[in-house]
Order: C-alpha cells, then structure tokens, then sequence
C-alpha cells in the first residue's frame, strides 16, 4: 500500500504558509483610525505600517468593508489633491521577519516562487503598483496590478520568481518588505517585472493616489505563498493575535479584573509590578507605551488602594516578561504584596513593542 494511504490528510496536502501576518485585517491593538502626521512611518493597524516622506497627505483605517469571506480592510484616504516630489513615497507596507523567510532561499541559485495574492478596491482606476525590497534595500522587484471598476472589490494574484542575488536576512531582522505604492517621485519609478539593485516603488504610469482629493484605497486578503499559484490560507482570529504578539502586545483596561499584575512594594512610594508576554517576543522591549493619567492606575494591597502619582514606568524586560514600575505619593510598606492595576476604562493602556 502506498505511504500516502497511511498518513492523515495533513501530511498529504500540508496546509499551505501564508507569510504575511494579520492579512485580513482583523487585528489592529493600537486602533482603528492612524494619521500620517509626523514621522516617516508608523504601526497602524496590527504589522502593517504606514511610509510617507511628507506628512499629512493620506490616512488610514480599520473598516468594517470587505468581500465575502472578510470582516475588515485597510482603508487610505487621500487629504488632498499633491503633487508628489521626485524622492517622495506614500505607502503601505509590511516587514517581514528573516527567520520566517528561511524556506523562501531568498539570494541564492534555490529561490523560490512565491504569488502575491490579495482583494483591492479603489475610488480610482489604472494601474497601480508595489514592490518587494530586502532589508538593505538595494534590491527591488516592482510589480503593478490593474484596477478595472472603481469602487469595487477586485482580487488579485502576482507570481514573482523570488531574487537569486543581494544579501536578504535569514535572522531577527528585516527579511523581505512588501510595499504598496499610494504615490512615488520619478526618482523612485523603475520598469516592473525585474529585480535590480536601487529602491524603486512604482511605474512611471501607475496611479498617485495622493494626487487626488480624497481618493479611497483598501485592501484585504493580502497573502504571500510559495508556488506560481495563489492559495487558500485561513486562520483563527487567536491565531493571528498571538503572531501579531510577537511584535506588540498591549493591555487595556477589563471590566471583570481591572487586568491587574502581581506585584510588591519596593518603598513606601513605589511597587515593582511582573507581566508575562503572552508569546516569546522578537527581540527584547526597551521601553513601555502608555496612555491616560497617573489617576487611571493604582496599587491594591490587603484592604487599601492607592492611587498612583505618575503614569507606569518602564523598569527592565526579556523577550518573555518585564517588570512595571508603579510610583505614588506614599502610604505603601516595603516587601508586602499585592497587585498594580489600570483602573478604568478611560482609554488608558501599557504596551511593548518589538516591531522590526
């Protein structure tokens, strides 16, 4: 009897590697609406992360506006009508980590082919573009897509025999960047369908989003496979959260415990809170985010609660746990117990960041 006969259906037909985190959309722990006012860059909704060399000129949402199959998209909305520089981007891209791009033999003669497969819709039509650069980005594909009805969901399916040459991380690290162009300068223009060695995110004649007044662009069901053909790939919601954890993870304010963290009392001023991540994160977190007033924290002990004088503070952290400092005016008795809380729900949280 064949081997194949003996084994479960899994082992027959694996399922196949998605290499794109969060492609659905669901997960977004830092909110659901991002402007593009500062910075070059930053986290939007969960492993997807907004580029732009000028500011407030797009933005961005979680939308409950999806195909059949989907809940949410990424949302961008142009904030007027610019002219776009020679060396200027706008885009949405997300970085993937190296030792997740093991398989793919990225830089060698083993390269594999990998399809990018993904739902668009746009208030625009034409020819739109993106692209895949290595960490150091000085190797690039360009690819475009066609969008033939505005407003309308399209999907979408691009084979890309993956790069045989440059240096691409197998690490921690950046492995491989996908982007998606809302806008580029003629300094970053290229002919699509080649790798070559400078950066480049779009086409000469691929569509500048942000050269319109509030033009619309979502996208949803972003899947990256190995093979020249596009795969069905599904996963649970705690699934997703848990691989989007690796890279952030934030505590929010629950009506049932407080979410309170075991801790003791340094001094009579300040008590050393514990947190476990709930998974391994990328690399170590060497800061806390956080949000709300001193007031929205406190510290419980036997029958006493003390409300805090400063907002958390980071204290030390590995890529498992870390340590919270929670300071007040006084009133707490060195070496006892207790717990260190946020208090209600008044948007305040406590975040780690590991994103690459």
């Amino acid at each position: 009897m064949p081997l194949s006969r003996l084994l479960p259906a899994s082992f027959e037909q694996p399922n196949p590697v998605n290499y794109v985190i969060n492609s659905d959309m669901e997960v977004s722990q830092r909110g659901t609406s991002f402007t593009t006012a500062s910075g070059y860059g930053a986290y939007t909704l969960d492993r997807w992360m907004s580029g732009h060399t000028v500011t407030g000129k797009f933005s961005i949402a979680q939308v409950a506006d999806a195909p059949t199959g989907f809940k949410h998209s990424l949302k961008a909305t142009s904030a007027s009508a610019y002219s776009v520089g020679t060396n200027e981007e706008f885009v949405i891209r997300q970085k993937i980590e190296g030792q997740n791009c093991i398989a793919l033999a990225l830089g060698t003669s083993s390269a594999k082919t990998v399809t990018l497969s993904f739902w668009v819709k746009s208030s625009l039509t034409g020819t739109f573009s993106g692209a895949f650069l290595n960490s150091a980005e000085n190797r690039c594909y360009v690819f475009t897509y066609a969008i033939s009805s505005a407003s309308t969901w399209e999907k979408k399916e691009i084979s890309v025999a993956l790069d045989t040459s440059g240096t691409w991380l197998t690490t921690n690290g950046i492995g491989l960047t996908i982007y998606f162009s809302l806008g580029a300068g003629s300094g970053l223009q290229a002919s699509a369908g080649s790798w070559i060695s400078t950066k480049d995110l779009t086409t000469s004649s691929s569509v500048n989003l942000v050269g319109t007044n509030a033009a619309t662009w979502q996208i949803t069901g972003v899947n990256l496979n190995e093979g020249s053909k596009a795969e069905t790939f599904k996963e649970t919601y705690a699934e997703t959260l848990n691989k989007c954890s690796r890279y952030y993870h934030r505590i929010t304010w629950d009506i049932d415990n407080n979410r309170a963290f075991p801790s003791y009392c340094q001094n009579t001023t300040s008590a050393i809170a514990t947190h476990t991540f709930p998974v391994p994160m990328r690399t170590r977190p060497t800061a806390i985010e956080t949000n709300g007033t001193a007031t929205d924290y406190d510290v419980a002990r036997i029958n006493t609660v003390t409300i805090c004088s400063a907002i958390p503070a980071y204290n030390e952290a590995n890529i498992f746990r870390t340590s919270i400092v929670y300071t007040t005016a006084g009133s707490l008795t060195a070496g006892e117990g207790g717990q260190c809380r946020l208090r209600n729900d008044s948007g305040s949280y406590l975040a780690w960041s590991a994103e690459l």
